[in-house]
Formats: structure tokens, sequence, C-alpha cells
């Protein structure tokens, strides 16, 4: 009976651990940004003589989602927000003695460092200066070289078997290699075709012999995806030839989806050449269809998306060297 009650303590002792450690942990994941596809705004804060001001706020709200990220510059003057989703952000410096500055549309790509100075004049706080002027586009914080394409990159252009990885090809330095073992076949400067390492929100998702992706997003669920050909920082050092970096959609402040059906019939499809004969018209028919959808939980706080896509093929093929010879019949 006394190691009964002395096992119900400890099992009573035990869980309670466990459900603090579990409650840590979640708490823990909540402040966790993949960094890989998070951008990020830096740059200074100055008076009107090119003073350094110290200790200013700095704020940059999503435009989207509402989500505002804050900052304050330090004792130089300088500041830096980061894990900024991509999207487009609206940054306030504000300070007590100064007039606020703001500069809108602020495009953050995904990893994107973007500079950003700003210029306070002496006045009160309420009273806010609207700069019009958007930042420049080009990457002056990083080495790295790649290509990012976007959303409307990604919707826009054709695509044959609706697999958004084949707009790799689109990036200086990146060419078809051998795909006998991995279907994602592509090589960056020269490396072999499993040399890549392939990133979904900031978590690998390559196999761990030939590097091949392991899940691939629906075309209408992916925002934009960046490929890093060269000079990447340590956080990317998994592989020897490119990084290619997927952010997926997020849901905003207002409802958003979409629903379709891409057929690809037979009579588009183009005769098949064959040797010493005539190879009969194509049968193929393909149907893509699914559909997505994003909206609040919890109006700038939380959010959903959900996406669906299926792929039906209908085929025929002649396989004429697959044909026994005459003798063995």
């Amino acid at each position: 009976m006394r190691s009964e009650k002395a096992w119900s303590s400890v099992s009573s002792a035990s869980f309670w651990k466990v459900c603090s450690c579990l409650v840590l942990m979640l708490a823990w994941c909540n402040s966790v940004h993949a960094q890989a596809t998070t951008g990020s705004i830096v740059g200074r804060v100055t008076d009107a003589s090119e003073g350094v001001v110290p200790d200013a706020d700095v704020a940059a709200k999503n435009e989207a989602t509402g989500v505002v990220y804050r900052g304050k510059a330090n004792a130089s003057g300088d500041f830096a927000l980061a894990y900024l989703p991509p999207g487009q952000y609206t940054v306030t410096v504000t300070k007590t003695g100064f007039d606020a500055a703001t500069i809108k549309a602020v495009e953050i790509a995904i990893d994107q460092k973007q500079l950003l100075n700003f210029h306070l004049k002496i006045g009160a706080v309420n009273e806010v200066m609207v700069i019009t002027a958007l930042p420049t586009m080009l990457q002056t914080q990083s080495m790295e070289t790649g290509e990012v394409i976007n959303t409307q990159d990604i919707l826009d252009l054709p695509l044959v078997n609706r697999n958004f990885l084949d707009f790799t090809l689109l990036t200086a330095g990146v060419v078809s290699a051998n795909t006998a073992i991995n279907s994602f076949g592509i090589s960056v400067n020269g490396q072999r075709g499993y040399a890549n390492s392939i990133m979904i929100d900031g978590i690998e998702a390559t196999t761990n012999r030939t590097q091949d992706i392991t899940v691939q997003p629906g075309v209408d669920s992916v925002q934009e995806f960046k490929i890093i050909t060269s000079a990447y920082s340590a956080e990317y050092g998994r592989a020897a030839g490119g990084v290619v970096s997927v952010q997926t959609k997020s849901g905003t402040n207002n409802f958003h989806g979409d629903a379709y059906e891409f057929f690809r019939p037979n009579f588009t499809a183009a005769r098949p050449f064959a040797f010493g004969g005539k190879e009969p018209p194509s049968s193929i028919k393909r149907h893509d269809y699914g559909g997505t959808l994003g909206g609040p939980i919890r109006k700038n706080k939380s959010f959903f998306f959900v996406s669906f896509e299926r792929t039906k093929v209908e085929n025929a093929f002649t396989e004429m060297d697959a044909t026994p010879p005459l003798q063995m019949i």
C-alpha cells in the first residue's frame, strides 16, 4: 500500500513536470521564426544635422496581416528588424522631440535585407512626415547571388506539368541535370544534380542521399521562392550546389481563395517522333484541379491557410523496344 502511494505521488509529480515542459516548449516555439524565408530591415536614424538619434522606436507593420514588428535604435542610431515574413510593410520611426517619419509600401522579399535610413526633423511626435521615395530593391547588405520568383510570376508564367520548381531554370547559372536518381534535376554552377538543398518555410525538405524534394506544395499555395546560387551564409551550408528556399502563403485579415482546374487535352499535344514508322496521335489527358482558402482566425493575431491540389493523367505509350523477338515467341 505504501509503495502504491509512493508510485502515485511520483507519477503525479512527473505528470506536472511533463506538462510544464510542454508549456515551455510551446511558448518557445511561438517565438521561433523561419530565418531562411524571412527578411529584415536595417538602417540608421539621424537628425537634420546628420547627428545620430539613439533610442528611437522603430515599427514595421505588415499591411496584409496588421502584425507589427518593433525594434529600437542603439546608441549609434542603428536599428535592425529581423524575421519579417515576405510582404509589404509600413515602417515608422518615432522619438520624443522629433516628428515621426514613415515609409510606406516597403516590399520585403524572401531572404531580403533591406536598407532604410531615416532623417528626423525636430517637432512634435503627433506630426508624421511621410516619405514617398521608395527604398531601393538592390541587395546591398549581402554578397549572395540568386533570383526571387514572386507570386505573380508563378501564377502567370506557363507550366506544362504544374511544377513551380521548373522556374529555377530562369536563374543565371542553373541548367537541367541528369534526373536518373533525382526528380528535381538541376545543376547550379556546374555542380551535380543531387548537390542542392531545398527548404520549405525554413525547414529542410530534401532526402538524405539524393537531395530530392520530399514534399511539393501546390502551385497556388506558394507565395514566392528564391534560388541562391553562390556566396550564401552559413545557415544554408548543407549542400555544395544551390539552395531553393520556398515560402508558402498564409492567411491575412481578409478572406481570400480560389478554385481551379487546368485541362491539357490530347489535341494540343504534338505527335511523337518515331524512326521508321508513324506514331499515332497522343492520347494524353491531364487534369489538375484544386483550390485554396485563407483568412483570419483572430484579426491582427492569427491566421489560417489551406490548399488542395490533385492531378489525374490518362496516357498511352508505345514501347517498340520492349517487344520480344519473334524467335522467342
